[in-house]
């Protein structure tokens, strides 16, 4: 209690008293060259954000631009494609078929897939009445 009463009575005291200048123009020749200092520094640090940003943007673009080389050819060869579109008519069935049957066939099986998925419909809702 006693160190809190002297605490107090100390910063009054210091409150109370004003300051003696000797030199009030160095004084404030430092205060303002503090206040200078730090406007400066945030400038510089507002620079450096700037300059980081766009770095980094730039850095994410040419990125981007070597994952597309790397990973997307610039040209495929003709006979690449021709041999993707001979082996997925071996796959699918269509081997020796004209686009007429091929047409045709997907049509037939369009209207079978709608066929059975139209019985397996009132299948369910025949088994939840």
């Amino acid at each position: 209690m006693k160190n809190e009463k002297e605490y107090d009575d100390i910063i009054s005291n210091i409150r109370a008293a004003e300051p003696i200048l000797d030199n009030g123009n160095v004084l404030t020749a430092g205060i303002m060259g503090r206040i200078e200092a730090i406007s400066a520094s945030e400038n510089r640090r507002r620079r450096l954000l700037s300059a980081s940003m766009v770095s980094a943007t730039a850095a994410a673009i040419l990125l981007g631009l070597l994952v597309s080389e790397i990973s997307v050819p610039s040209e495929i060869p003709p006979t690449a494609s021709a041999n993707y579109a001979a082996v997925g008519k071996y796959i699918t069935g269509y081997e020796g078929m004209s686009k007429d049957e091929i047409a045709a066939s997907i049509y037939e099986r369009r209207e079978r897939l709608a066929a059975i998925t139209q019985a397996i419909r009132l299948r369910s809702e025949k088994h939840y009445e």
